[in-house]
């Protein structure tokens, strides 16, 4: 029984001296070495003793930061819960997020531009383009037009229409100005000889036409008559006139028991009467006056601007009146007339400068008989007024004058 129980102490001493210089010799290779990865565990789970392998994670490590994914894949493949702690403790600590990078500052959008308030625009003639800085804005409407959300500051405003030149202005505008102006067109050459056709026209009809000019070539009448004088004298007279146009005219003037007459039959002019006004300044005047008398009529004038080149600036009345000119290349007119082409002045401008200035106005139209006018002043070109005033009393159209009741 001894001998028994003395081999087993002695296999036990010598297992425990073999056990202890096993683990002399060195710790087992499978402690150390790289970290697992996942693939390396899950290859390793169930073949390895889980305890074994635990301590093999708890001294290398793991090169992974298992994700929920991860850590049902373990548990799949039969990895104890010790050791998926393990895993989980071992793994390396998550990156730190990427610095931002700094970005430059975003540009700032300038504010968007002020815009000034209603701008309206009255086009003549209606109706023509509008362009405002380079962008079409349509055409005015009854002439006019209001352009909206135009930017503060300058604006160039173009006006075009066919026939005439284009004109462009240039605004200032100030955040919430109200701006409305009238913008006139001038023709070109080609329309303003269109509107003065169309305004000789219109004044012949508004005359009564060729019939009633034609029987304007007869005419009686008496009234008053003044007389300015080159010096600016005025005298009064009472006057007696006839026409036999276009070549025939004769004015008697009476006042202080005094008479004179003069009468021009084409250039040849014939004069009497008292003999104290003989050579006198008012029987002098009175030679020139009775020649623009006969050659200012407006059947004479619109018979000779009919041979002219007629002639418009505009398409509207200019400060209330429609200007028509008539010219050749010795003499000019410029007849102004109301908005109805009623004529009222006419002013004749000369090619050598001698006469320019000379006018003739007219008034009192006699709209409920004959287009004819009460009163005609004869104006020459002076600083004072110098000339001939006809107030008449009576007109009359008769059916024929004799040529002895002109030139006697």
């Amino acid at each position: 029984m001894r001998v028994v129980f003395a081999c087993a102490v002695l296999a036990l001493t010598l297992f425990s001296q073999a056990g202890t210089s096993q683990s002399g010799k060195g710790e087992d290779s499978f402690f150390s070495g790289p970290p697992f990865n996942l693939k390396d565990l899950l290859q390793r789970v169930g073949v390895i003793a889980d305890k074994r392998l635990r301590i093999a994670v708890e001294r290398r490590g793991v090169d992974f930061s298992p994700k929920p994914a991860d850590i049902e894949k373990l548990k799949q493949a039969g990895a104890s819960s010790e050791l998926i702690q393990a895993v989980i403790q071992k793994a390396p600590a998550a990156a730190p997020p990427p610095k931002a990078v700094a970005q430059p500052p975003k540009p700032v959008a300038p504010p968007p531009p002020a815009h000034a308030g209603k701008v309206s625009f009255q086009c003549v003639p209606a109706e023509c383009e509008v362009v405002a800085n380079s962008n079409p804005r349509g055409s005015t409407s009854g002439g006019s037009i209001e352009l909206a959300e135009l930017p503060t500051g300058e604006n160039v405003i173009e006006f075009r229409k066919e026939g005439f030149e284009d004109q462009q202005l240039t605004l200032s505008l100030k955040p919430g100005s109200t701006v409305t102006q009238t913008i006139t067109l001038k023709p070109n050459a080609a329309t303003q000889g269109r509107l003065g056709q169309q305004l000789y026209d219109r004044m012949l009809a508004k005359l009564g036409g060729p019939p009633a000019l034609k029987k304007e070539m007869l005419v009686s009448g008496t009234g008053n008559a003044s007389l300015f004088q080159e010096n600016g004298e005025r005298t009064e007279w009472q006057f007696t006139s006839r026409l036999k146009l276009p070549s025939l005219a004769m004015i008697e003037i009476t006042g202080a028991g005094l008479k004179w007459w003069t009468s021009l039959k084409a250039d040849d002019s014939k004069a009497g009467g008292a003999p104290q006004m003989t050579g006198s300044p008012v029987a002098l005047e009175m030679e020139k006056l009775v020649r623009f008398y006969r050659d200012y009529q407006l059947a004479v004038l619109i018979e000779r601007w009919r041979g002219m080149t007629l002639t418009a600036p505009g398409a509207a009345p200019i400060n209330g009146q429609w200007r028509l000119r008539a010219n050749n290349n010795d003499d000019a007119y410029t007849v102004y007339l109301d908005p109805d082409y009623t004529p009222r002045r006419v002013v004749y401008e000369s090619g050598s400068g001698l006469g320019s200035g000379m006018e003739v106005v007219y008034s009192d139209f006699i709209a409920d008989k004959e287009p004819y006018y009460k009163t005609m002043v004869i104006k020459f070109s002076a600083q004072q007024q110098h000339g001939l005033e006809l107030q008449f009393r009576v007109i009359e159209f008769p059916d024929k004058l004799a040529d002895k009741e002109f030139h006697r």
